[in-house]
């Protein structure tokens, strides 16, 4: 059997619900990218985006240096070799997109059209307590102080 031992079984201050619950594959890191590709997979693969009010609205990511908007051209390289959708953009660019950015101190935007976007933490945490409970997870109030293992059983 499994047990979740939880000291705040209202959730209220737990990061999961205090997170933006935003998905982007815009980093500068094959692992982030990775991870954030997966997890997407999965909300899709167990049809959760729905529930979870999932906003496939894209990312923004702005620069207001020459150097910012290199950084911005060199990870476009990585997210796209591994499948992002990222695209450098010019200010005008952006700001035909979203009319209300205001561009005049920036000199590129970062856009992901696709697989990026952000969702309510606190859905998604209920989806997976329920599925959790669905399956004979009971949730237990308290602190867990140690843990005690005899051979594979813990």
């Amino acid at each position: 059997s499994v047990a979740v031992v939880e000291r705040d079984m209202s959730y209220q201050h737990a990061s999961s619900v205090l997170a933006a619950g935003g998905i982007r594959m815009q980093f500068s890191n094959e692992e982030n990218i990775h991870l954030s590709k997966q997890s997407l997979d999965w909300l899709r693969e167990e049809g959760v985006t729905k529930e979870i009010m999932f906003k496939e609205m894209g990312y923004l990511i702005t620069a207001s240096s020459t150097e910012g908007a290199q950084v911005l051209r060199d990870n476009q390289k990585l997210q796209r070799s591994l499948g992002a959708s990222t695209e450098v953009q010019s200010t005008e660019e952006a700001q035909r997109i979203f009319p209300w950015l205001e561009t005049e101190d920036l000199t590129a935007c970062s856009y992901g059209p696709a697989d990026e976007g952000w969702f309510d933490p606190s859905l998604l945490l209920n989806v997976l307590k329920g599925r959790a409970k669905d399956q004979g997870v009971t949730f237990v109030s308290g602190e867990a102080m140690s843990v005690r293992r005899e051979g594979a059983t813990v």
